[in-house]
């Protein structure tokens, strides 16, 4: 068999693949995330699963599994993708990752290897940046180099200071936005064009907005949100009191995939099943007699790190007909002038088109750099269309289904799911193509409710207000 090193390797996802042939053996395989590795090793329990391989020793693991004959794995594609435009003229640290890659065929030297990524990679939009100690691998393989200018920020924008944070580590790392706000602003960022979506994803993400509104006014995107006092409210009763304990209970049900608990006493293990709401670890941590028998109780707040595997379920419909839209190129244009919220509009003239939709564009009035009024000029666009009744194709109903897993799947990511696998299964009657899609995921679970142990009386301690003392 052939001996094989898995870099990036996930889940597992690629070694299954190539294990699957009966023709590889997967002896080491490098995953910095420990939830993913904790996955890995699951699914793979013969494999050497190892940390960042930015450590990597080849020289090690050949002098401890003899030569490698084929290096397979995906280094993150996101300095690449179309994905990540926010990023296209910045150095992206993923994009340096790829060059481990290089390294582990440079020093390996397999007879193969497979490298798995985006076809963005070729782009000259994306670069790799030339560091300290690759001129040696840049002369020795003739890698065709040349200088690029970095574009770190707007003139605008500059202030006293900005270099200094650019060339020095400590510096930048101190003025970084925290990880949560940073996924929070992405989120609105990627959901800001379409306002149905945005207002959706600021529900999801913030559980005490009960209701958002959301509008592009010009240049300007205008967010209102109302939190809900009651779950504040809620949230300080349910908090623990004083001499009261914490649990943590499962949010969902499925397997416990690895369990680091930091305070309180575990009641799972790694494999164990468990149902939505069995208690992981208690709020308590039992003070024992001699004999073994529970004398009280030292109530504290669980904290854990748990990860589970669970299920999830998406079902669609499409209807098998459905009409599109077809404009017949006639338009007609009425312009107005919009005083905050009344609008003047010019006298429309002409007949109505029989079926048509109306496009709204606007500027508004500014005098200075930042200085907006409330005045807009704009023209209203009357498009006429006619209506067409389609019948979806097989490759437009795959095209339409893929489009919603993949929104579906990008919703659980924002969340910190990870998708281990996907089953999809479409079906069609009469009228009506059907999907259902059942997903294998890993997610962090753990929620706080307070605990239902009871302190033990003893002898010696007093009875509570109101209580007689059994034997009294």
């Amino acid at each position: 068999m052939y001996k094989v090193v898995d870099l990036f390797a996930g889940a597992g996802g690629l070694s299954l693949g190539f294990e699957q042939t009966k023709k590889y053996d997967i002896k080491v395989a490098f995953e910095n995330n420990p939830e993913m590795q904790a996955t890995y090793r699951l699914n793979h329990p013969d494999t050497d699963v190892r940390g960042d391989v930015c450590t990597a020793d080849y020289t090690a693991i050949q002098e401890q599994y003899g030569a490698i004959d084929v290096v397979i794995g995906g280094p993150p594609c996101q300095g690449f993708s179309n994905a990540n435009r926010q990023k296209n003229h910045t150095v992206n640290k993923n994009n340096m990752l790829v060059k481990q890659y290089v390294r582990a065929i440079v020093e390996l030297q397999p007879k193969a290897f497979v490298m798995e990524n985006v076809s963005m990679l070729k782009s000259q939009v994306h670069r790799f940046y030339l560091e300290r100690g690759d001129e040696e691998l840049i002369k020795k393989y003739n890698i065709r180099v040349r200088e690029t200018p970095l574009h770190f920020i707007d003139a605008q924008y500059m202030f006293d200071g900005i270099l200094n944070i650019i060339q020095n580590r400590q510096e930048a790392e101190r003025h970084l936005w925290p990880d949560t706000h940073f996924s929070e602003l992405n989120i609105i960022y990627k959901a800001a064009k379409n306002i149905e979506k945005l207002e959706k994803a600021i529900r999801t993400q913030f559980d005490i907005v009960t209701w958002t509104s959301a509008q592009i006014d010009g240049t300007r995107l205008l967010i209102r949100v109302k939190e809900n006092d009651l779950i504040m409210t809620e949230n300080k009763e349910m908090g623990a009191l004083p001499g009261e304990g914490m649990d943590l209970v499962a949010g969902k049900e499925g397997e416990i995939v690895s369990i680091v608990t930091r305070s309180g006493v575990p009641k799972v293990t790694a494999g164990a099943t468990v149902a939505k709401g069995d208690v992981l670890v208690e709020g308590g941590v039992p003070i024992l007699n001699e004999d073994g028998t529970v004398r009280r109780y030292d109530y504290c707040i669980a904290d854990a790190d748990i990860m589970l595997r669970c299920l999830y379920n998406m079902k669609e419909e499409l209807a098998k007909k459905h009409e599109e839209k077809y404009y017949s190129g006639r338009e007609k244009e009425y312009p107005f002038i919009l005083f905050g919220t009344k609008k003047i509009e010019m006298p429309k003239w002409g007949k109505d088109y029989e079926t048509y939709d109306v496009v709204e564009e606007k500027k508004q009035l500014k005098l200075f750099e930042n200085y907006y009024l409330p005045v807009y000029f704009g023209k209203d666009i009357v498009r006429e269309y006619t209506l067409e009744e389609k019948v979806y194709t097989r490759e437009e109903v795959k095209a339409l289904f893929e489009e919603k897993i993949q929104n579906f799947i990008e919703s659980l990511q924002e969340k910190g799911v990870q998708i281990i696998e996907k089953n999809v299964t479409i079906s069609k009657t009469s009228a009506v193509w059907k999907m259902n899609v059942d997903f294998l995921a890993v997610e962090k679970t753990g929620v706080a409710q307070k605990t239902k142990l009871t302190q033990i009386q003893t002898e010696d301690e007093p009875a509570p207000d109101g209580e007689t003392p059994s034997g009294q």
